[in-house]
């Protein structure tokens, strides 16, 4: 298991990296704190009312209030979900003589602790290096496969070389981002793969020719 990374370990993965010039194929914060940290009542010459005590012309104001406080929560949810990536187990299996390499959806973030790692680390280099199937990462975005470690893998070759780079891919265009140079499958990262590497993905294959062809690939 080369990751995730704990908090301990590396701080990069609390936030996700929107540009990566080397790397990637290309709230409302403190809103209320001027109100929390009043230590008088913002408005002291008024009344005060709770619950069934409201009077009933402002009655249907609350319910709405708790609405706007309940959706700002599933905002924070929602702004936390774009680092949840960072979070992604990235795997490595040896069997029967193949190195198969699963990321996940892990990013950047995520992917930089156990690339610098190698660095120091012989076996780990070598280890991604052998790497023969690839699980492509995150369906194809711009900053889930490194451009580090594509450089590491050694069995990317030209088409019809024995002992070829095989990738897999599930994705769906026009699913995911908002610009081409955001959008997922990413373009460039695309054809790198199909240049270097045996590409099967679920934009060219049917679902269960999909299958068969990894399982008999594999």
């Amino acid at each position: 298991m080369l990751g995730p990374p704990t908090l301990e370990q590396s701080e990069k993965i609390r936030n996700e990296t929107d540009e990566d010039a080397n790397e990637f194929w290309q709230l409302q914060s403190g809103a209320g704190r001027f109100v929390a940290n009043r230590k008088s009542r913002l408005f002291p010459r008024n009344h005060t009312y709770l619950g069934k005590a409201l009077p009933e012309e402002v009655r249907w104001l609350v319910p709405r209030l708790d609405m706007i406080r309940g959706d700002e929560l599933l905002e924070l949810v929602t702004v936390l979900d774009d680092a949840m990536n960072n979070t992604s187990v990235i795997l490595v299996f040896e069997v029967g003589g193949r190195t198969l390499l699963f990321p996940g959806d892990a990013q950047i973030e995520n992917w930089s602790y156990a690339l610098d790692k190698s660095k120091t680390s012989p076996a780990l280099k070598k280890l991604l290096a052998k790497v023969d199937i690839y699980k492509v990462g995150h369906h194809g975005s711009r900053n889930a496969t490194p451009k580090t470690l594509w450089g590491m893998l050694d069995h990317k070759a030209a088409k019809g070389k024995p002992g070829r780079l095989q990738s897999f891919m599930s994705t769906k265009s026009g699913k995911h981002g908002k610009t081409e140079k955001t959008a997922v499958p990413s373009k460039t990262l695309s054809a790198a793969l199909t240049a270097s590497s045996d590409l099967l993905t679920t934009e060219t294959y049917k679902p269960a020719e999909f299958v068969e062809l990894a399982t008999f690939t594999a």
